[in-house]
């Protein structure tokens, strides 16, 4: 396939935004069962009207259901997926495998994804997602770019990977720390349990020492001016870098952030869109371009794990706790454009 832009999708206003400004394809969340149970919800008036939306322009629409499920969690599943299931989804991205086996089993043309959440790590595992028939792999984010190349090699599968956005500091979302330290419980009467879609993102919090014979007394832990959050990782940006994902195999070039704003869904959509079509061209982004990134509301950028091998500081970088950037601190949206004088809509 061409090399894809996947942006972020929350509700059917980011979506329009996201392909408006340069996606190829969006990835939007089944209620309950995506991993951002506290984003906002499409309704199933929604999802259709988006997908109609979406292949009126040549667009894909991939739904996600990629929660860890548990037994409590299947029957909800199976209502919700019934209903969906008359839907021309492009592709359905799952972590658990029985859930996939459901899948495959009632909707057996729906091409399947395999979440980020399954963590995709060797060739072993690749080949056997392949031998079940997925389509796609969404690669783990621990994936170096020559594990990812030697990766490729090894299945014929389209593979996927992160270029951008809030980096878990746990190994590709398997976490307990909200479980543990969340008292508030979601709808569904559990704790706020980060596999199924309602993390408290406890490891941006603060924290402090204690000792033993000194109950009560706290100990800041000096790291910068600002503090520290030594659980917080930087965000993921690899808009300088989707030359060397390309040679290294990768066909999806995926945007997280299904929770951000629309502004943000068109900001990132369009400087990738500006720096996938140079690094297909052989040519570098403009910097003016990718300046628009630290516009955003972020933390401070990382290119993770993909130059592990030989950029070892960067890798180290990506655990070091930063502090939130609000890029729009002298900046205030005025409004947004629906239509020019034409009377050509942008949507």
């Amino acid at each position: 396939m061409s090399p894809e832009l996947l942006s972020p999708a929350g509700n059917l206003e980011k979506l329009k935004y996201a392909f408006a400004y340069g996606a190829d394809a969006a990835y939007v969340g089944a209620p309950r069962f995506s991993l951002r149970a506290r984003a906002d919800q499409f309704s199933l008036e929604d999802f259709s009207e988006g997908l109609t939306w979406a292949h009126q322009r040549g667009k894909r629409v991939y739904l996600a259901a990629n929660l860890v499920a548990h037994d409590e969690d299947l029957p909800t599943l199976q209502e919700f997926m019934r209903e969906a299931g008359s839907l021309p989804f492009d592709g359905v991205i799952v972590a658990d495998l029985g859930v996939l086996d459901w899948v495959r089993t009632n909707y057996p043309d729906w091409p399947v994804h395999v979440s980020t959440q399954a963590n995709v790590t060797n060739s072993w595992t690749a080949r056997f997602y392949e031998r079940l028939g997925v389509q796609r792999l969404v690669l783990a984010r621990e994936l170096s770019l020559d594990a990812i190349r030697a990766l490729r090699d090894s299945v014929s599968l389209e593979l996927e990977a992160f270029v951008h956005g809030a980096m878990c500091i746990s190994y590709s979302g398997r976490c307990l720390l909200s479980n543990y330290f969340a008292t508030e419980h979601s709808a569904a009467g559990h704790a706020r349990d980060a596999n199924r879609g309602d993390c408290s993102q406890v490891c941006r919090w603060e924290f402090a020492l204690t000792e033993q014979s000194r109950p009560g007394e706290y100990f800041p832990i000096e790291q910068e001016d600002y503090g520290t959050s030594i659980l917080s990782s930087r965000d993921l940006n690899m808009a300088r870098h989707l030359k060397e994902m390309l040679d290294a195999g990768v066909t999806s070039f995926k945007v997280e952030g299904r929770m951000k704003s629309a502004w943000y869904a068109a900001a990132v959509s369009r400087v990738y869109r500006h720096a996938l079509d140079r690094a297909v061209s052989g040519l570098p982004p403009d910097d003016s371009v990718l300046a628009e990134l630290d516009l955003l509301s972020r933390r401070e950028y990382t290119t993770g794990f993909y130059f592990q091998s030989d950029r070892k500081s960067d890798a180290d970088g990506q655990l070091r706790g930063q502090p939130h950037r609000n890029g729009l601190q002298d900046r205030r949206l005025l409004g947004l454009v629906e239509t020019v004088e034409a009377g050509q809509a942008w949507c």
